[in-house]
């Protein structure tokens, strides 16, 4: 596996991408990056999970809200949009296509259309879910958890690589969709816990 690439005007290692991606998405809001070790040791550890010898179906980024898991969504996203158009920078992981779907939990909670968005994120080569649990919603909770169920159990199946986003801890991810897709998770994705604020305006 590769895990240093060379584009024109960009960085060499994923880490350095990252890190671009990030600043372009802070300059299309107006914010700034918080340049600090803490921020340089996340990178860094997500760096290592995405190129490990040893890799998951996935990345289960956990964090209070605010932590910047969705921002990291968006840059990992950015990058892969990059990576696609140039298809011998990177291998990664063996997928076939770089191709992505964002996808937001609470999306799945209205039946009209959650069955069509479902199929969509099933077949989607990568995944990014955001805001595991949020889709909570009164008396729509068994449609959404059961899609969502569903859909994290025919990934991990498949070995489609899922980036899911939750301010849940494990216990709580447990009382919610159950033992099985817990374990799923746990063992199935390497997990990158948010603690820092990336912008700052």
């Amino acid at each position: 596996m590769k895990s240093r690439f060379r584009l024109n005007l960009m960085p060499e290692t994923i880490e350095e991408s990252l890190i671009y991606c990030l600043n372009s998405l802070g300059c299309e809001r107006g914010d700034y990056l918080v340049d600090t070790p803490d921020y340089h040791s996340m990178l860094m550890i997500l760096s290592q999970k995405l190129t490990g010898a040893n890799p998951k179906c996935g990345l289960l980024l956990s964090g209070q809200f605010g932590t910047g898991k969705t921002t990291f969504m968006f840059a990992l996203r950015k990058l892969f949009h990059l990576l696609n158009s140039h298809p011998n920078a990177w291998t990664y992981q063996e997928i076939d296509s770089l191709e992505s779907l964002y996808l937001r939990a609470e999306d799945l909670r209205f039946p009209i259309v959650s069955y069509e968005k479902f199929l969509e994120a099933a077949s989607a080569p990568i995944l990014f879910l955001d805001n595991l649990g949020i889709e909570l919603d009164g008396s729509k909770d068994n449609l959404a958890i059961e899609l969502i169920k569903n859909l994290i159990r025919l990934r991990y199946d498949l070995r489609m690589q899922t980036v899911i986003s939750t301010p849940f801890d494990w216990e709580s991810i447990r009382e919610i969709y159950g033992t099985q897709i817990a374990s799923i998770m746990k063992d199935g994705y390497s997990a990158v816990e948010f603690n820092w604020m990336p912008f700052r305006k």
